[in-house]
Formats: structure tokens, sequence, C-alpha cells
């Protein structure tokens, strides 16, 4: 018996201490302390990975990307924060067959991509991916802003990664 009731208290200061540090990491968010941000997708440009009115984890400061990754960054349009997946990094040739996606002469398997709404484009090769820059996409190319349009962006232009999804709640690729 005696061992029974030890263990309960155990437990109980066990989700004390859980419930104090979840405490102590909301205020942290809250105040900016951590790297991290909530922010809302508000477009379809990346469905159907994420979707208008999602809610994902952005991650400030990370480091340069790989290919693959969900970064932010601020619309070149302005217009504020846009999400979108870096497809190619400094040196690759990007180029675009009957829409898919090519790199340095080789179609890339993208299954995150909606190609169902491209229409049959050829373009490219165009220049390597200068230094210092990467090649965003959304991935639903055929409702996408990205850098077909405005060209490479500079890694200094990354607000940083996201990481995961909250809501609905799925980690995300």
């Amino acid at each position: 018996m005696a061992r029974v009731v030890r263990r309960a208290a155990r437990l109980r200061r066990a989700g004390r201490a859980l419930a104090v540090a979840a405490a102590a990491l909301f205020v942290a968010l809250v105040a900016g302390l951590l790297p991290v941000e909530v922010v809302r997708v508000e477009a379809a440009s990346m469905a159907p990975t994420l979707r208008d009115g999602e809610r994902v984890v952005l991650v400030h400061g990370v480091g340069e990307p790989r290919r693959g990754e969900l970064v932010a960054l601020d619309d070149p349009a302005g217009g504020g924060l846009i999400v979108k997946r870096v497809v190619a990094l400094a040196g690759d040739r990007v180029e675009f067959d009957d829409g898919r996606l090519v790199l340095d002469g080789r179609v890339v398997d993208e299954p995150y991509a909606d190609l169902r709404h491209v229409d049959g484009v050829f373009a490219g090769p165009f220049a390597p991916v200068p230094p210092g820059h990467v090649y965003v996409l959304g991935d639903n190319r055929g409702d996408s802003v990205d850098s077909r349009t405005f060209g490479p962006v500079p890694l200094a232009a990354l607000d940083g990664r996201i990481t995961a999804r909250l809501w609905p709640p799925a980690f995300t690729r």
C-alpha cells in the first residue's frame, strides 16, 4: 500500500513539473524569447501539403535549407509571409518539362506536388541558381506565385523553416 501511495505522489509531482514546463514554454513563445512562431497559411499555393487556414510552426535561424524543406519568406510582391518548398540550391540548373521539375537534366520525383492543374509547360534550362540563393516552388504549381515568377530567393530573405503542422495536427515534409 505504501508503494502505491509513493508512486501516486511521484506521478503528481511529475504532472506538476510538466504543467510548469508547458506554462514556461507557452510564456516564452508568447514573449518571443524562442526562435519559434506559429503562423497561419493564407493561400492554396501549398496544397495538398498545407491548406488555407492551417497553422504551422515556423522555426527561425536554422541555417541553410535542404531540398524538399518548407520555408517561410516575405512575399517579394508585398503582402506578408508566404510558405514555399525549396526545390533547388545554389549551382542547380532548373528547367520544366511538361510541367515537371527538372534539375541538372534529371526529372525530380515530387510526390507532394499537385501537377494535375499545370499546363504542359516547357521552360529553361535557366541559369544556375546563384550562390547564396535557393529556388522555391509551391506544391500547387497551378496556383502558386514562386521562383518561376520572382526568381531565386536570397538565403537572407528566408524567415525560417516550417517544421510541423499544428492544426490539424500532423508533421509536414
